[in-house]
C-alpha cells in the first residue's frame, strides 16, 4: 500500500505541476512524463526500505501500471501481481520458502 501511494502521490503531483504551464501542456505527453516520475518514485522507495520481497513484488506491479498508463493501455490485473512474483522469483528463488512471499 505505501508503494502505491508513493507511486500515485509523486504520478499526481508531477502531472498536476506540469500542468500548470500551457506550453508544457499542448507540446509535451505530460502523462508519459508524470509516469516516469512515479516510476522513479517507486523504485527509490523500494530502495530506501530494503528491498524487502513484498515491496519489490509491488513495486515492479506499479511499474508495469504506470507502462501501462504511459501506452494508454489499462493495465490493471492480476497478470501483474504474477510478473512481478516471477521477476522476485528469478531474482532470489530462495525468497520461495520465506514467509513474506505468500
Amino acid at each position: 500500500m505505501h508503494i502505491a501511494a508513493a507511486v500515485g502521490a509523486a504520478f499526481l503531483l508531477t502531472l498536476r505541476l506540469l500542468a500548470l504551464s500551457e506550453r508544457l501542456a499542448l507540446r509535451f505527453n505530460l502523462v508519459l512524463a508524470a509516469a516516469g516520475a512515479g516510476a522513479l518514485a517507486g523504485i527509490g522507495y523500494t530502495l530506501l526500505t530494503g528491498m524487502q520481497v513484498p515491496t519489490v513484488r509491488s513495486c515492479i506491479a506499479a511499474v508495469l501500471v504506470l507502462i501501462g498508463v504511459a501506452l494508454g493501455r489499462e493495465a490493471i490485473s492480476l497478470r501483474l501481481i504474477a510478473t512481478g512474483a516471477l521477476l522476485v522469483l528469478l531474482l532470489r528463488p530462495e525468497a520461495l520458502a520465506g514467509r513474506a512471499f505468500s
